[in-house]
């Protein structure tokens, strides 16, 4: 074990190319990427997957009940589904537009559809406009869903981002579309409900009540399988 310790600690000092080379060598096949980070841990995985063992017939067998075939896709979906919302919320799912009617970023849904969710006792709406021109919200056209001129939101829009991959999916194996879904659900849930903001005063975007001694033993609520928990009392 501590030779596979040694070569993995090994891997810092490599060139990204000698990652990949080496990537190359342990999974039988070339990477697609170049990212370094995702390189080292799968090198990493596949170093102690030989030293200890795959996994076993069990998470197999676990991984095919989770897996949605439907969700593995060679091509690209025929509807387009707005990302989960936390909260009361309503997806509208439009057929993907073709030739002429494509918008001209691929990356946004469909001409037409909206996002709408409930927000402190106000419901929001979100139309995507044709051909990529923007969005309306509340009877007015914006060309981006930010403030123009705000360079100052995308740290938060970027921070955002980061805490999604460094405290959720950089420590989950994703089966399938819906099953990110599931996954990003529960994290939000958790990012809402749970966890400490230094912004605010560690408390929760949702505040958290305080639960004096008396109230009963502590518990533990899991999130994610347990990869964080939130702790309260209960009687």
């Amino acid at each position: 074990m501590n030779d596979i310790a040694t070569e993995i600690a090994a891997l810092d000092e490599m060139t990204t190319g000698d990652l990949a080379e080496r990537y190359a060598e342990l999974h039988g096949q070339p990477c697609r990427t170049r990212h370094r980070a995702y390189l080292i841990r799968k090198i990493a995985w596949r170093l102690q997957a030989n030293a200890e063992g795959d996994l076993s017939e069990r998470a197999r067998r676990r991984a095919v009940e989770l897996a949605d075939d439907a969700d593995v896709r060679a091509m690209a979906p025929k509807t387009m589904i707005c990302p989960p919302q936390v909260g009361e919320s309503a997806t509208v799912t439009k057929p993907v537009p073709t030739g002429k009617d494509k918008p001209t970023d691929p990356r946004l849904p469909a001409p037409g559809s909206a996002i709408v969710r409930q927000y402190k006792g106000r419901t929001h709406r979100v139309v995507f406009l044709e051909d990529g021109s923007g969005f309306e919200y509340e009877g007015d056209r914006y060309r981006t869903l930010t403030a123009p001129r705000s360079p100052w939101q995308n740290p938060y829009a970027e921070r955002l981002i980061g805490s999604i991959r460094r405290e959720c999916l950089d420590h989950m194996i994703v089966l399938g579309q819906r099953h990110l879904q599931r996954i990003l659900a529960e994290y939000f849930e958790y990012h809402h409900d749970a966890r400490a903001h230094l912004s605010l005063d560690r408390n929760s975007p949702i505040p958290r009540r305080v639960c004096p001694p008396e109230q009963g033993k502590v518990v533990a609520k899991a999130y994610l399988g347990g990869l964080h928990h939130c702790y309260t009392r209960a009687a």
